[in-house]
């Protein structure tokens, strides 16, 4: 009988003779039926009846995104859903948090087990892209209303259950499509939205992960976040290629956010307390998110020789952080960066000028190759250092080829 009335109810509405629906109206009959399903779903403790509830709910926020209803009436008719199908099953009607134990990252963000864990969370993922229909092909000012309120929603989950915890890199990763579908090139508005929302993610990060110490992925939230933003903004401008920023003031504003959010991460180390793993875990993570943000302001504020020595600070950083944390790193990771390295820097010779004037390759190499030799100290195995004085040789063979071009040209 319940199910039979479910139909009914959901279906009632096609059979109106009405000329023009009143939307608001319509929207606040489905969130009712869905309240009254949910309660009797929850007294009878029969949790197909919610599942039950899903499709025909669902296919009518479809139909008000697609539709074009007004953007005031889907928002609503969105946080009524997520309230009724998500948070009352999980949490009650009053929406007490539940003392769910920290999950792993790996079954955080593991799809194949959110069956098990997180039903909620696909059910998440499919209003999120119904509001993307509604929200992504209007104008960028007028769709921030929605996006605000269901990441915000994203955001306090984790607050109210540890099974939510995935649900803020949800909201990040939204953010960052729902920018691009925009003018996010061009129009100023949108990237001072991802800027913005890379800050905020920030904080918000350090301040969970101090609440939840065992959850690292808090920590890696706030140290990839600016970025992320800053990243997106830099690539769709072309800025990180040589392109030419339409707002002049862009670039030293993400230079100044990334400096900033590096010395936020650098003071709060001092500040994080956990058991013995988890502070060296998240203290080493914070140190690479510090060189990693200002790596990428280097990057933004230099010139193209500005990435190479980033790399070459990164892999000396990872060295010291392993060294005084005792840490064991692979070889690889080194490895990698250093290879990425000597590429870049066997590139800049090819693509060097060395007519018109001095070229940086004179100062670039014997850094990078000094950078390497100082690294070298807190190296913890016997492999590596002849890997490294290999390539500070390597770095000399180009300074010396560099040093031969500028002497032969401009002696002759």
């Amino acid at each position: 009988m319940t199910v039979v009335g479910l139909i009914g109810a959901y279906g009632a509405p096609l059979f109106s003779t009405g000329a023009t629906p009143s939307y608001g109206l319509l929207a606040s009959y489905f969130l009712l039926v869905a309240a009254a399903i949910t309660y009797v779903a929850q007294r009878v403790e029969r949790r197909w009846l919610w599942y039950s509830l899903w499709g025909m709910h669902l296919a009518w926020l479809f139909a008000f995104a697609h539709f074009l209803v007004p953007l005031v009436t889907v928002t609503g008719f969105a946080l009524g859903s997520v309230y009724l199908l998500i948070a009352v099953p999980r949490l009650g009607w009053q929406l007490k948090p539940t003392p769910d134990t920290p999950l792993s990252l790996l079954t955080l963000f593991d799809v194949r087990a959110w069956h098990h864990h997180a039903l909620d969370t696909w059910l998440m993922l499919a209003i999120m892209s119904i509001a993307s229909i509604a929200v992504f092909p209007l104008p960028l000012s007028v769709g921030i209303p929605l996006i605000t309120a269901l990441v915000a929603c994203l955001y306090l989950a984790p607050l109210f259950s540890a099974r939510w915890d995935a649900w803020p890199v949800l909201g990040l990763v939204w953010v960052a499509l729902w920018l691009l579908s925009s003018d996010l090139d061009s129009s100023s508005l949108a990237q001072h939205i991802g800027l913005g929302m890379g800050v905020f993610t920030l904080l918000y990060g350090l301040v969970l992960g101090k609440r939840a110490p065992q959850s690292i992925h808090f920590i890696w939230l706030a140290c990839l976040a600016v970025p992320l933003m800053v990243s997106l903004n830099a690539v769709v401008t072309d800025q990180l290629w040589g392109g030419h920023v339409i707002h002049a003031f862009s670039t030293l504003l993400w230079a100044a956010c990334l400096a900033g959010g590096a010395a936020v991460l650098a003071a709060f180390t001092r500040h994080f307390k956990g058991t013995e793993q988890a502070q060296t875990l998240a203290r080493l993570s914070l140190w690479c998110g510090v060189n990693a943000h200002l790596a990428l302001a280097l990057t933004l504020l230099l010139s193209e020789y500005a990435l190479t020595l980033a790399l070459t600070l990164q892999a000396v950083m990872m060295l010291w952080l392993t060294h005084t944390y005792r840490i064991a790193l692979t070889n690889w990771v080194i490895q990698a960066l250093v290879t990425a390295v000597l590429a870049r820097a066997t590139l800049l010779l090819l693509t060097t000028n060395h007519v018109e004037s001095m070229p940086d390759t004179l100062w670039l190499y014997p850094s990078i190759g000094l950078l390497i030799y100082v690294g070298q100290r807190w190296v913890q195995n016997h492999t590596l250092p002849a890997w490294l004085t290999g390539a500070q040789l390597q770095l000399a063979a180009l300074w010396l080829t560099s040093a031969t071009l500028c002497y032969v040209i401009f002696k002759g």
